[in-house]
């Protein structure tokens, strides 16, 4: 299992919030380049980037995008109100590996399975965030009555070669993730599979890893210090 640290940018900063609510943001760094080299001097393989300001329509941080996949050494996926063929191509230009589509899904399923046969299933990731059990969409404000399960099924048909579930529940809290809604989650996807959301501690890593999943993305156990990107790597890389 692939430990993928995650660089949430707000106003050009890094942030976390907790289950996605603006007014909890924390600044951890002003620069993102600073936790990027930190990330790849601690041994990732990939780094998340979220575009907080696009997801909830405040903004973009384009410009500091460009700049952390012009100095990135290692993959970089990116998301965040990603909602036109042309912005995603951009990305892939200035050198992203992958690009995160979510309310796309819903809304512009036609778009994402268009960048899938254009630029291939490996550069094309579906992001499905999840509250209680139904899905959530743009920066996670408007609630579906469309359950995780049913789009998980529905993305299968988009040719897109990851998903990521994230549980916005737990996003932010350090209570640890629901171990049971990833089992069932990854169950339904025959494709790569990433979890997100709320791992607090290294023993949830190791979990996950015995799930026998593809990935997990972590923040803000790792912004706080509650263990190490090397330290999570390990314990991922040690489980049989």
């Amino acid at each position: 299992m692939i430990v993928i640290p995650a660089i949430d940018l707000m106003d050009g900063k890094c942030v976390r919030l907790l289950m996605g609510k603006p007014e909890t943001k924390k600044v951890y760094f002003n620069d993102p380049l600073i936790p990027l080299k930190m990330f790849t001097q601690d041994g990732a393989e990939w780094i998340h980037i979220i575009d907080l300001d696009a997801t909830l329509n405040l903004g973009e941080n384009m410009n500091v995008i460009k700049r952390i996949l012009k100095e990135a050494k290692v993959k970089v996926q990116v998301g965040g109100g990603i909602n036109s063929f042309e912005k995603a191509g951009e990305l892939i230009k200035h050198g992203a590996s992958r690009v995160i589509f979510g309310t796309a899904l819903i809304e512009k399923p036609d778009l994402v399975k268009k960048f899938s046969d254009v630029f291939g299933p490996e550069k094309t990731a579906a992001a499905i965030d999840v509250k209680g059990e139904r899905v959530a969409i743009k920066g996670w404000r408007k609630e579906l009555s469309l359950t995780y399960e049913d789009l998980i099924l529905k993305v299968k048909k988009l040719n897109v070669g990851a998903l990521i579930l994230t549980l916005i529940d737990k996003d932010g809290t350090l209570m640890g993730p629901s171990i049971n809604k990833i089992s069932k989650a990854a169950s339904l996807s025959n494709i790569e599979f990433i979890a997100s959301g709320g791992v607090s501690s290294l023993e949830d890593v190791k979990k996950l890893s015995i799930l026998g999943i593809n990935g997990v993305i972590i923040g803000k156990a790792l912004y706080e210090g509650v263990f190490t990107l090397k330290e999570a790597i390990e314990v991922a890389k040690n489980v049989n």
